[in-house]
């Protein structure tokens, strides 16, 4: 049994307008599950058609959040982006740019808004 009710799923238009409201590109397989049935009735699962706006904002900002802490405090550097300098605030602007600033494409975690970063695999991703 399913914990979480599955309703209609997202039509092209539909998925197109996320992507352009929020500036991220869904990647192929997960626009085929978004399109065969929405996740709803759960607070764990973002509601892309009917979702508050600022919650599916906050939502998509945590991945970049994340991926900041590393490049703070790991030494992380995405291979798709420019090497990486060593002083920590020129690296988080390198992050910050390469992560579209509170948008990312969670797709591929690195790229920048609206396409997949060089040599990601499709799926690659988080479920939306």
């Amino acid at each position: 049994m399913l914990r979480t009710e599955i309703g209609p799923g997202l039509g092209e238009r539909e998925l197109d307008a996320v992507e352009a409201r929020f500036g991220f590109t869904v990647s192929a397989d997960h626009r085929v599950f978004l399109a065969a049935g929405l996740p709803h009735g759960s607070r764990r699962r973002p509601d892309w058609r009917h979702g508050d706006p600022e919650d599916l904002a906050s939502r998509l900002s945590g991945p970049v959040g994340g991926v900041l802490f590393d490049v703070r405090h790991t030494n992380f550097g995405h291979p798709a982006w420019s090497p990486r300098p060593t002083g920590t605030s020129d690296a988080l602007l390198i992050a910050r740019s390469e992560a579209g600033g509170r948008r990312a494409d969670p797709a591929a975690c690195g790229g920048r808004p609206g396409r997949r970063a060089a040599g990601s695999p499709p799926g690659n991703g988080l479920v939306l």
